[in-house]
């Protein structure tokens, strides 16, 4: 059963009551799995890919970068040995360089990752993950090829 939320707001004087669904899913049941729901099958949990669209769609470079990134978290949280570990922080890295490349003073990754790891289970998970990391080395690419870390032509793409 999914959670609607009432939102009331006037509008022209006019009081107007709204259902929405409680798209951030932070305590929506359907959404509180390891992987939760991803209808589309990009990999990102919808209820992160909806966060990062309403709270990021001004600039599809970033918007896109981001989901780069929740991507990334997501295969962090669903690793379950050291080589899955291994490829998801690698894949991390490219997608921290690719948004240093688009906003090199914001730190818009934290809210994504905050949004992603929402749930005891995933906290658990993405801390295992971590764990599996300790005392390994990343190397990251130089700056001027931060732009190749995106998955994404950045140039194609409006701010």
């Amino acid at each position: 059963m999914k959670k609607i939320l009432i939102i009331t707001i006037a509008v022209l004087g006019i009081i107007l009551s709204i259902p929405i669904l409680n798209i951030y899913g932070k305590n929506n049941p359907q959404n509180s799995s390891l992987a939760g729901d991803d209808l589309n099958n990009n990999g990102i949990r919808d209820d992160v890919e909806t966060y990062i669209n309403i709270k990021f769609g001004y600039s599809k470079k970033l918007e896109k970068g981001l989901n780069q990134f929740a991507l990334t978290v997501q295969k962090g949280i669903l690793s379950t040995n050291e080589q899955d570990s291994w490829i998801a922080a690698n894949s991390f890295s490219r997608a921290m360089e690719c948004l240093s490349y688009l906003s090199p003073d914001e730190d818009y990754w934290r809210n994504v990752l905050e949004q992603s790891v929402n749930t005891p289970k995933r906290v658990k998970a993405w801390m295992t993950h971590q764990a599996r990391l300790s005392g390994k080395v990343f190397t990251s690419r130089p700056i001027r090829e931060w732009k190749t870390s995106c998955t994404f032509n950045p140039d194609k793409l409006s701010d």
